[in-house]
């Protein structure tokens, strides 16, 4: 868990603080003693001069000792210019004179700067002065030679004097030590600044890296240690770039690996939670791009017996294959390859889903085409044995009867034609063999000829046909025969499945990038689950109407739309008929 602490500039600048404050206070009572002791000693030293100079001139004037007046007068001029006591003895310790006028006459021997001065050449002491009541520094020298003193000159200096003097001293160098502390931290910043704040833009920059702007550049500072971890940071994103440059190229190319393929991709955990689906898992699962992690888990169930196994197989257990599962939900049947993927702390499995269900739809479509076309020709060639039977039996000589068999004998034939002809173009349209022979053609004239054609069917039909066309329409470039038979079969197909009494209406048109043609009925319609097959080939949604047709004709119709670049599609209710729409575009594809 991180933890804030104080920012490296405070702590450079405080340590560069305590360390000046701890030398400028050393330095300070260093000083104010030093400078203490030394003014101390050059007081003592001047007070004893002016003493000695004193003594000099009352030993050079040997009168002062016998004449009371002139010492008294000497020794008040002399504090006077001294601003200090002044006092003289003789070689017994006798005071003769006194700035203060005070003990004249009396034995001054026992203090011990007068017995110093007259035994060992000087004397110094501090003590409280009874005469003054303050406290003083008291410096005796003798009058004459040391061996053989005269007597002795005093002064006293008061301490205050000396203290205060001190005090200004002391209080000098606090000023001269806060303003070289004022400077020092000025100093301190500005290097704990300068230090710190190629460490800042590195964090500033981590900050950016950290957010995914992998385009940062850290500048280089002058200092080297800096310069090279900056020179390290500015190499570690520019890989960090490069690595993340391939992983997302290696992400890209797996997402169109997995979004193109054609198997299903889906990864579960052993709680049966999708981690990882593709385009084509959703697909054949049925299941919502926006909900899938949420809604995928109910389809893998169809999976969870062999899952179950899955997951108490060793690891690397060879692929465990399902060959065939059948999902409801979906109508589709789906072949699995299931193995453990290796990931110790989240265990997975990998699905890889096969749709079969193409597969299984030709394969039906194979049995229904076998079956289809044994059914369509079995029928026809029956009734036409029948009627050669009947024919060969007398029916030939019967005058009346011959004409209807014969009739009735071309119909078939006609059939088994048009089931011949029907297979054969499918099988040339959907093989490419079937060239188109496009020209400059006018839709309208198509729609005007396939109607007229089937108009008689309608009217056997009892039903009523209308032709509803617009005032013009654009001219395309079109296989007109072949659109001229698409409309015949979509029309065959109207017809055959409206009742007596409806009507089938035909209809166009334009737009500024299509032509719409449309043939509506008012037919049994078409039911739900069969509308999106009705154009595949064989395929006959109401299977008591099979011989109706043969189940091609729209499948041909579908495929000859598409090979003029357009597209058909169809709408429908039950019992209120259905709608065939044939769009076209203006340009062909």
């Amino acid at each position: 868990m991180f933890r804030p602490t104080p920012s490296m500039r405070w702590r450079i600048a405080g340590a560069y603080l305590l360390l000046l404050a701890v030398t400028l206070t050393v330095l300070a009572l260093i000083s104010v003693q030093l400078l203490r002791t030394t003014y101390q000693r050059t007081l003592q030293d001047g007070v004893a001069g002016q003493a000695r100079v004193l003594a000099t001139f009352i030993a050079s004037e040997r009168t002062p000792f016998t004449n009371q007046a002139q010492l008294r007068t000497l020794v008040h001029d002399a504090s006077e210019q001294l601003s200090a006591r002044v006092t003289i003895t003789s070689s017994s310790g006798m005071e003769l004179a006194d700035s203060l006028d005070s003990g004249v006459g009396t034995s001054i021997l026992d203090r011990p700067e007068v017995r110093d001065a007259l035994q060992q050449g000087q004397g110094t002491n501090e003590r409280l002065s009874a005469a003054t009541g303050d406290d003083r520094m008291y410096i005796a020298v003798p009058i004459g030679p040391p061996a053989d003193p005269q007597g002795a000159v005093r002064i006293g200096v008061p301490l205050p004097v000396i203290a205060q003097a001190q005090a200004q001293l002391a209080a000098a160098i606090a000023s001269a030590a806060l303003v070289a502390g004022i400077v020092t931290v000025m100093l301190a910043a500005l290097i704990a600044r300068r230090i710190t704040q190629p460490l800042l833009n590195l964090r500033a920059m981590a900050g950016q890296l950290a957010a995914g702007d992998l385009d940062v550049q850290v500048p280089i500072p002058p200092d080297l240690e800096v310069a090279a971890l900056a020179h390290d940071f500015n190499q570690m994103a520019s890989r960090l770039r490069q690595l993340l440059h391939t992983i997302e190229t290696e992400r890209q190319r797996l997402d169109m690996v997995l979004t193109t393929m054609a198997d299903g991709i889906v990864i579960v955990n052993r709680d049966q939670q999708v981690t990882l689906i593709n385009q084509a898992g959703r697909m054949l699962l049925g299941v919502e791009e926006t909900a899938v992690l949420r809604d995928a888990g109910p389809a893998i169930m169809a999976f969870q017996a062999a899952l179950a196994s899955l997951w108490h197989a060793p690891s690397g257990a060879p692929i465990l294959t399902i060959s065939e599962v059948a999902l409801h939900a979906t109508g589709r049947s789906l072949r699995a390859q299931m193995t453990r993927l290796p990931a110790p702390e989240d265990e997975q499995a990998l699905i890889v889903l096969q749709d079969l269900t193409d597969l299984r739809r030709v394969e039906q479509s194979r049995r229904l085409l076998m079956s289809n076309i044994a059914h369509d020709l079995r029928t026809p060639l029956a009734s036409l044995q029948a009627i050669i039977e009947t024919l060969q039996d007398g029916a030939l000589a019967d005058a009346e009867a011959a004409p209807d068999f014969l009739r009735r004998m071309d119909d078939e034939v006609r059939g088994l034609t048009r089931l011949v002809n029907d297979v054969l173009d499918l099988s040339r349209i959907e093989s490419g063999e079937l060239a188109l022979q496009r020209a400059p053609s006018d839709i309208a004239r198509s729609m005007r000829s396939a109607t007229e054609r089937m108009m008689a069917q309608a009217q056997r039909a009892h039903l009523h046909m209308t032709l509803d066309l617009p005032t013009s329409l654009p001219i395309l470039m079109l296989d007109a025969q072949r659109i001229e038979q698409a409309l015949m079969n979509v029309l065959q197909n109207a017809i055959v499945h409206t009742p007596v009494g409806g009507a089938v209406m035909v209809g166009a048109c334009a737009d500024e990038e299509t032509v719409t043609v449309w043939v509506r009925d008012t037919g049994v319609g078409i039911a739900p689950s069969d509308l999106p097959h009705i154009f595949e080939r064989l395929y006959k949604g109401d299977q008591s109407r099979s011989g109706a047709g043969t189940g091609l004709g729209l499948a041909i119709v579908k495929h000859l739309i598409e090979r003029h670049g357009g597209h058909v599609y169809a709408e429908s209710a039950i019992n209120k008929g259905t709608t065939v729409t044939l769009v076209f575009p203006h340009t062909p594809g």
